[in-house]
């Protein structure tokens, strides 16, 4: 069977870290603006252990790169969400 095969409407394939990412940036972008969006850099979780696959949700990202008062809205909001993700800003001093 080929992975087309096994993609479809009732697919349960788990989204990787840069599918989120992806979702992610599209989400905060719609909030702040593709313009200030541009500059926006989000870095993926680590982990002290070897990651096989996917990591388990929930995720943690850093978002940086982005003015401090578009932070402050981000955090302000507390949560966010779309269709394919749902995103909880929380600030990290």
């Amino acid at each position: 069977m080929s992975e087309s095969d096994e993609e479809g409407p009732s697919s349960t394939k788990k989204p990787t870290l840069a599918m989120i990412n992806i979702k992610m940036r599209n989400l905060i972008a719609l909030i702040i603006g593709e313009v200030v969006a541009s500059s926006l850099l989000i870095s993926t979780p680590s982990t002290e252990g070897e990651l096989f696959e996917c990591l388990q949700p929930p995720y943690n990202f850093l978002i940086s790169g982005i003015p401090k008062s578009t932070i402050t809205r981000l955090t302000e909001l507390g949560v966010c969400f779309s269709p394919d993700i749902t995103c909880f800003f929380i600030p990290y001093n």
